[in-house]
């Protein structure tokens, strides 16, 4: 293999995953308009497939390549139709402006690697998502037969091109951008993993933030320190001070003073035992 050719193509892979930070906003506005989140990452890979083909590594025959294959496979398998279609036909205007003896080629791969991505997108997201954790092989092998995908496209060029651009490039892209598309795939679950998490913890908190504000009992949570961080509505009805106010002290200062020292005992206790619930008397002060 060319250090060169491979060194360029490395690099081209690095301005893509340097993205992430965009995808990642993406996947937020994606839980609050899903239209709007379709359009704008559609023209957001779009804009990022023009960077790519901006700093493309051209051979010497006029060819160029860049891992633009990698962004719209991988867009067609998280994002679905309608942001791949946007984004394949930015791309595909762009590559036809630049011309060359590959623009054939750059179109024909970007129109079939957006089709498999969409294909992964019905067939095999729901399963990569169902276990992330052993979806590596899986993700692996789409980047495999996205740019086998690729290679066979060269066959398009003119014969006097063919064989010099495949001896040059088939080798580099069938071992780097496979690995380019399992990065880029796992950054982006490892984000939608965060986000369901995110959503499910705050989930759970509205659901016991519910049952703690509707029922009769006081329900209170403390920091390490013994002071009041969250007391229940129902604290005004027993006690006949309001929530905020009742978290001005600690929960020592609202102790019966005798038991000052057993419940600092009791509490350390539960604090070592990481318990998160327990009982105690408590008196208004």
């Amino acid at each position: 293999m060319n250090p060169g050719i491979v060194i360029s193509l490395i690099q081209n892979i690095a301005i893509l995953l340097a993205m992430v930070f965009i995808y990642s906003m993406l996947l937020r506005k994606r839980a609050t308009d899903r239209m709007i989140f379709r359009i704008l990452a559609g023209i957001v890979n779009g804009m990022v497939g023009i960077l790519l083909m901006w700093t493309a590594l051209q051979l010497d025959n006029g060819v160029i390549f860049d891992t633009r294959s990698i962004l719209i496979s991988v867009s067609g398998l998280f994002f679905g139709v309608i942001p791949t279609f946007i984004s394949a036909i930015i791309m595909i205007l762009y590559r036809i402006s630049l011309g060359g003896p590959g623009m054939i080629v750059g179109v024909v791969v970007v129109i079939t690697t957006s089709i498999i991505g969409i294909w992964a997108h019905r067939y095999l997201l729901k399963r990569i998502l169902a276990n992330v954790k052993k979806s590596g092989l899986t993700i692996y092998l789409f980047g495999v037969i996205v740019h086998i995908d690729m290679i066979l496209c060269m066959f398009i060029l003119p014969e006097e091109l063919r064989w010099e651009t495949l001896s040059s490039i088939a080798l580099p892209v069938i071992i780097l951008y496979p690995l380019g598309t399992y990065l880029l795939c796992r950054i982006l679950l490892d984000q939608i993993e965060r986000q369901n998490l995110d959503r499910r913890i705050a989930e759970s908190e509205a659901k016991y933030r519910n049952i703690a504000e509707n029922t009769s009992d006081i329900i209170w949570t403390m920091d390490t320190s013994f002071h009041l961080t969250y007391v229940s509505p129902a604290c005004e009805r027993i006690f006949g001070e309001p929530s905020d106010k009742f978290m001005e002290k600690s929960i020592l200062q609202r102790v019966v003073p005798g038991d000052v020292e057993r419940t600092k005992k009791y509490l350390n206790e539960l604090l070592e035992t990481n318990s998160s619930t327990g009982k105690m008397n408590l008196y208004p002060k």
